[in-house]
């Protein structure tokens, strides 16, 4: 009796350790994590075009962080800055862009602009190091507003519910 008991627990042992739920312990979890980071794994369902205009702090610190224009480019982003209001306006006039960032003290005169644009890019302005209550302000005069220097993730979050806005709004 003592030696079906021991012989019965073991073939049990064996067969909860040979099946595919104990072989699903996590494992693959821990390989997910390692030398993926979450810029360069993530791809833009919609890729979007995106012009930089530079004007104020927010946007000058946009334009000089490499890194972020880096990962906005490898989740299939297409990205174009220009210098001046001179060449926002021809950029608008002669190319079709989804999201236009630019610094929260241009938004006001970048906003016309853009409405008048035959491709009706999203302005989503830009803050250089906002406290709360500015950046509260701001969110309520503007939908989305992001801050400068900014993590990656929320540039590319960001980007992509003003693609999926765009394509309700062509949709209907």
């Amino acid at each position: 009796m003592r030696t079906m008991l021991v012989g019965g627990s073991l073939v049990l042992g064996i067969l909860v350790l040979t099946s595919p739920v104990a072989r699903a312990c996590g494992d693959k979890l821990l390989a997910l994590g390692v030398g993926v980071r979450f810029q360069r794994a993530f791809k833009a369902e919609r890729p979007a075009s995106i012009l930089i205009f530079p004007g104020g702090s927010g946007g000058g610190a946009l334009a000089k962080d490499t890194e972020l224009q880096e990962a906005l480019k490898q989740a299939g982003h297409t990205l174009q800055a220009v210098a001046d209001a001179g060449s926002l306006q021809q950029a608008l006039r002669s190319g079709k862009y989804d999201v236009v960032l630019a610094d929260l003290s241009d938004a006001a005169g970048v906003a016309p602009l853009t409405q008048a644009a035959p491709s009706r890019p999203t302005l989503v302005p830009v803050m250089y190091k906002p406290d709360k209550s500015a950046r509260d302000a701001a969110t309520k005069q503007y939908r989305r507003v992001l801050k400068a220097p900014g993590k990656a993730a929320e540039y590319l979050i960001a980007i992509e519910e003003v693609m999926r806005q765009r394509a309700t709004l062509a949709r209907s």
